[in-house]
């Protein structure tokens, strides 16, 4: 479970798209990246030629860390 996302600061941001088969894998990376990165809201879709892979979308500010 992750906490609620703070607003993205205003500055230099960067959309982080990545796809996988497996959603787990999915889920893993996106808390991995929010974990050192601020993050707006993402959203994830369907994706491939049958659509049984996870497209997930990631607003991130890299400038800033929730952790600093």
């Amino acid at each position: 479970m992750t906490a609620e996302a703070p607003p993205l600061p205003d500055g230099p941001s960067a959309e982080v798209r990545f796809v996988s088969p497996y959603p787990e894998v999915t889920r893993q990376v996106a808390d991995a990246l929010r974990w050192f990165f601020a993050f707006d809201e993402g959203g994830s879709y369907p994706a491939g030629l049958k659509a049984t892979d996870l497209r997930q979308r990631l607003p991130l500010a890299p400038s800033y860390s929730p952790r600093s």
